[in-house]
């Protein structure tokens, strides 16, 4: 044998020596180090050895760390996961001796199969979540579960390896110079935002790895890894029935419950997840028999990042029109639904719950706000309801979807300029219809808008709602003009929302003509938001507040000062909350404040000002501009005007929206 002589991580050669353990061949790399098979000659074994890179051995923080890997690992014995024999270093280099394990891994498998059979995956899934129960019961987190860090034997068994990134519980997800540690398709929310993480993090991760499992695809995709962290912040993915219509819904709902956002809402356990998985093992076996009902997990509320998020109150009746019209629609009887209401009054909560029915039925849904005239592009709310739909479609059926806006729809993609590519660009050049008047190349352009919802139509229905159009740019009102005449006979609900005093106070607003002529000729039907009266105010109080017992002179004093507007409501909830230094909001914090002398602000921008005044130099420089670009922004954008890091953009984008609530997530790295 020969002894190693002067080797370095990277050409170690087929019969050197490390200690007693004879090298044989390269089986893979890691993040941290190479991987060779070889074999124990003291014990007569095949084992695998993992060899730290010769940079990083010359880190003292990244030796600790290597070394970390085996002590933490050692301690665990479980089929499913990997064992350590042995940790140590020869001269130079460091390496951990582990299991060789005879397979390939999960990542391999799905290189080859694209997806798995069901059986298969919950097979697996099993296994896989007794090994995440194991680690986490003796504290050690592994933090980067991946497809390529899961090896299947050719038995069939699965073994979690390469726990280089596992660190204790409670101990933040962040390397010491504040990169995100860990593989961006499969990070949890909590680990990107430097959040104490415990063995939910894992889950989550692991939730995305099932997905990918069933379906063949990552659940959110991207061309720059930033835009996949912000998507698994703030997007939700399609479920995997999206793309395999016959999974049983209880299968769906338990990986959708490992990607919850928040760690709250997902699997409180790999335990509790091995329970629920060895039920839908029963399910598929039985043929499809339902047992949710055994299940204990899988309708684990969504709890909302916002604590002032609540049930809809007082708008049972509106709610229940426009779903009757959404139905209605699917049917076949087009509907025009007029949604009118005043700044604060709930309009865009009410277009929240009505997409959530639509999406219910597989309905197609397309939502687009219009901005400040100054701001708009023409046709801007079509524009951005197309755009996020861009967004929200899976990599395979957006590139479908792409590549028939280009082919067929060349009218429509001329809209979006910026959101192709060089090469699509050129193709969308060479087939450039010909020019015509502006009248017969608008009139050729909303022919092509309403051909294309016609198709999606017909496919399962379609939702489109246009937001704001008491500021909508000519285009977008003429536009809707339009539609709102063609909708008889097919499947498509129109919602055009508005602040009446909006359009009455401006004569020059395009849609107050607009709506006008659509009231003249009885096309729509009118759905206007008042103010809450006392109960609903009453109620919604009591749901924030977490208390059914909140006081009557609290409710009516919260009433009275609002008016019954719900955004005002709210601010003074807030201001309240912000007032007694507590930063909670409940039964003891409004005692405090009842009947108090406090001048509460007039108006809703009174309080926002006065949150504003609360934010940090740098927070609100970043607000201001992204001011300049309108309602919308995006954060990418925001990180490159402001010469600063996405993920310290990010970091702040998220403390404005979950301390300050002076901003919401729309879709990936969109903000409004």
């Amino acid at each position: 044998m020969n002894r190693r002589q002067g080797h370095t991580t990277m050409n170690l050669k087929a019969g050197a020596m490390l200690k007693h353990y004879e090298i044989q061949s390269v089986i893979g790399r890691g993040g941290m180090g190479m991987v060779h098979k070889a074999r124990d000659t003291k014990l007569g074994r095949d084992v695998a050895i993992k060899v730290l890179f010769d940079n990083l051995a010359a880190q003292e923080g990244y030796v600790r760390r290597f070394s970390r890997e085996g002590q933490a690992v050692a301690r665990l014995d479980h089929p499913h996961v990997v064992k350590i024999y042995d940790v140590g270093q020869d001269e130079e280099l460091w390496y951990i001796v582990m299991e060789y394990i005879d397979g390939q891994t999960l990542a391999d498998m799905l290189e080859e199969q694209e997806h798995l059979p069901v059986e298969k995956v919950l097979e697996l899934a099993e296994q896989i979540a007794e090994g995440l129960d194991c680690t986490h019961s003796q504290g050690v987190l592994h933090r980067d579960i991946k497809p390529g860090n899961i090896m299947v034997t050719h038995t069939g068994e699965a073994k979690i390896l390469d726990f280089g990134l596992a660190r204790i519980s409670g101990v933040s997800a962040m390397t010491l110079t504040g990169n995100v540690v860990g593989t961006v398709d499969y990070i949890s929310p909590e680990q990107v935002m430097n959040e104490p993480i415990d063995g939910r993090a894992d889950l989550y991760s692991f939730g995305v790895v099932l997905y990918e499992m069933l379906t063949g695809k990552k659940p959110f995709v991207g061309e720059e890894p930033i835009a996949i962290i912000f998507q698994h912040i703030n997007d939700e993915a399609p479920p995997p029935s999206a793309h395999l219509p016959a999974l049983p819904m209880e299968v769906d709902r338990l990986v959708m419950t490992l990607m919850a956002k928040q760690a709250s809402d997902r699997y409180p356990s790999a335990k509790a997840l091995v329970a629920d998985v060895a039920i839908c093992r029963d399910l598929v076996k039985d043929g499809g028999t339902s047992l949710q009902d055994r299940m204990v997990y899988t309708e684990a509320p969504r709890r909302p990042r916002d604590e002032f998020f609540c049930t809809l109150s007082g708008r049972e009746t509106e709610l229940d029109r426009i779903r009757t019209a959404i139905d209605q629609a699917l049917e076949g009887d087009g509907q025009l639904i007029l949604l009118a209401g005043s700044e604060g009054t709930g309009k865009s909560r009410l277009i929240l719950e009505t997409l959530s029915h639509a999406e219910e039925r597989t309905m197609w849904t397309l939502v687009g706000s219009c901005m400040h005239q100054e701001m708009a592009m023409p046709y801007q709310s079509f524009i951005d309801a197309l755009g996020r739909r861009f967004s929200t479609v899976s990599s395979v059926g957006q590139a479908h979807f792409r590549k028939h806006l280009l082919e067929e729809y060349p009218e429509i993609a001329a809209l979006m300029p910026h959101a192709w590519s060089a090469q699509e660009r050129s193709q969308l050049e060479k087939s450039k219809p010909i020019t015509l008047t502006p009248n017969a190349e608008q009139q050729r352009l909303f022919q092509a808008i309403l051909h294309l919802l016609f198709e999606m139509a017909d496919e399962r229905g379609i939702v489109l709602c246009m937001d704001d159009l008491h500021w909508g740019d000519t285009g977008s009102v003429q536009l809707l003009h339009y539609l709102a005449r063609q909708l008889q006979g097919h499947r498509i609900c129109l919602i055009a929302a508005y602040r009446p005093e909006e359009v009455q106070e401006t004569s020059e607003a395009p849609f107050g003509e607009t709506l006008r002529r659509l009231q003249a000729k009885g096309l729509g039907k009118l759905v206007t938001l008042d103010n809450l009266d006392e109960p609903a105010m009453r109620q919604m109080v009591q749901e924030i507040t977490g208390s059914r017992a909140v006081s009557v002179s609290v409710s009516d004093r919260v009433y009275n000062e609002s008016g019954g507007n719900p955004l005002f409501a709210i601010e003074i909830l807030k201001w309240w909350r912000d007032r007694s230094k507590t930063h909670v909001l409940d039964q003891g914090t409004l005692d405090t404040l009842e009947g108090g002398a406090e001048i509460i602000p007039p108006r809703i921008t009174d309080l926002i000002v006065r949150r504003l005044n609360r934010l940090h130099d740098n927070e609100r420089e970043l607000l201001e501009v992204a001011a300049v670009g309108g309602v919308r922004f995006d954060a990418s954008d925001l990180a490159t005007t402001l010469e600063m890091g996405s993920m310290a953009v990010l970091r702040q984008l998220n403390r404005l929206e979950r301390t300050h609530g002076l901003i919401l997530p729309v879709e990936g790295s969109v903000y409004q």
